[in-house]
């Protein structure tokens, strides 16, 4: 039996994606995103304790996931202690553990960590299984010794999305078919990583790039709410607070108030008048570089209804509230998605690599070509409305 696993993170009332049993739905663990470990002791996130309740009932296993996030993890024996406790407390099948972004400095603290819990989970028979990322040079890739923790978990979740993330400065796909292979032949193949060991996670969710092109030879963008000020000091009088993306004129540089450690500020034009702005919250894109990019997520559904509405003859589509012109869909190959190209109603260039039926089909055939023993996909929130994606991508 292969495991198909579940993410639930944004709301611990939602219970619709355990209405049916696992014969129905096509995924066959639950794994509720309940706890996040604090500078003491464990935390709740969600309280998710119904839905596991309803998932025992329904005939789901549940792997109770616990995430801690930056370089100063807690990996104490007391949070190892509260993890199986919990996992006791609430009678589940297993230990997820998402801990991230921990640098290379804590690697072997790490697999510490996952060797002294491996000891307590298996004592319990309780599952555990560790999420990594792909190898790389990176603050998020660093800190896991895959090949070690393979040995010490009973599997090991690659979480092979986000190769293009949130504020990536390049539009892409959440994550290309090729770079998805490529990352599991990385773990199999470089990091020794027992193919028995190894669960795929795929993404329910695509990403909206919009590309937009900017007014000005010589721009400053905000990054965020960011005062626009008299002079270069956060002593100096507002005159404008902008908005993620509002776009300015760009004057000149000039040194000020060191904030966050950078002393530069933008001379910008505001109405025809000088405002400063702090290089801290803000990106001059100099000429030749005349565009931004933004992203937002979108669901499997949005995807769904891109192709539905899609009309050939006039080149428009929908989803939700966004209306879609010149809009044109090819094939990329190499992402194995289909990409659609569009414009908004400000005329603004977008792109989204669809993730459809196809594109997770083709990821499911990943785990059968490498004898993967299962996929996870991040997150339930992103299914479409029937339910149908797990189903659809096991043919």
């Amino acid at each position: 039996m292969k495991f198909y696993v579940g993410w639930q993170w944004v709301s611990g009332k939602e219970s619709k994606f355990l209405e049916k049993s696992p014969e129905d739905s096509g995924y066959n663990v639950y794994a509720p995103v309940m706890y996040k470990v604090e500078a003491t002791s464990l935390e709740v996130i969600k309280d998710f304790s119904r839905n596991i309740h309803l998932a025992r009932q329904r005939g789901y296993g549940v792997w109770l996931t616990f995430q801690q996030f930056g370089t100063s993890p807690n990996l104490k024996e007391n949070i190892i202690t509260e993890i199986v406790d919990k996992a006791l407390e609430h009678g589940v099948d297993g230990v997820n553990i998402d801990f991230e972004g921990m640098g290379e400095r804590n690697r072997d603290k790490f697999t510490d960590f996952i060797t002294r819990l491996y000891q307590k989970t298996s004592a319990n028979r309780l599952v555990l299984s560790v999420d990594v990322v792909r190898p790389a040079v990176s603050l998020y890739s660093l800190c896991y010794d895959r090949r070690a923790l393979a040995q010490v978990c009973d599997y090991l979740v690659l979480m092979a999305y986000d190769q293009h993330w949130a504020t990536s400065p390049q539009e892409g796909s959440v994550a290309e078919l090729s770079w998805m292979e490529d990352s599991i032949k990385r773990l199999l193949f470089d990091e020794d990583v027992p193919p028995q060991k190894l669960i795929l996670a795929v993404p329910f969710y695509s990403r909206n790039w919009k590309i937009r092109t900017l007014p000005y030879k010589d721009s400053v963008v905000l990054r965020g709410a960011v005062n626009l000020r008299s002079g270069p000091s956060t002593q100096d009088a507002i005159i404008y607070t902008g908005t993620r993306d509002d776009v300015f004129k760009y004057l000149g540089d000039v040194s000020g108030e060191a904030v966050k450690g950078n002393n530069l500020w933008f001379k910008v034009e505001y109405q025809g008048k000088l405002g400063f702005v702090s290089a801290a919250y803000s990106d001059r894109l100099p000429e030749g570089k005349g565009h931004r990019v933004s992203s937002a997520a979108i669901g499997l559904q949005a995807c769904l209804d891109i192709l539905a509405n899609y009309n050939e003859e006039s080149q428009t589509s929908s989803f939700g509230s966004t209306r879609m012109f010149n809009v044109k869909i090819v094939y990329d190959k190499k992402a194995g998605q289909k990409l659609v190209s569009y414009e908004d109603g400000n005329g603004d260039l977008n792109k989204i690599w669809l993730e459809d039926y196809q594109s997770l089909s083709k990821r499911h055939d990943l785990i059968k070509k490498y004898n993967l023993p299962g996929l996870a996909a991040w997150s339930l929130e992103w299914m479409d409305e029937k339910q149908q994606a797990w189903n659809k991508m096991q043919g």
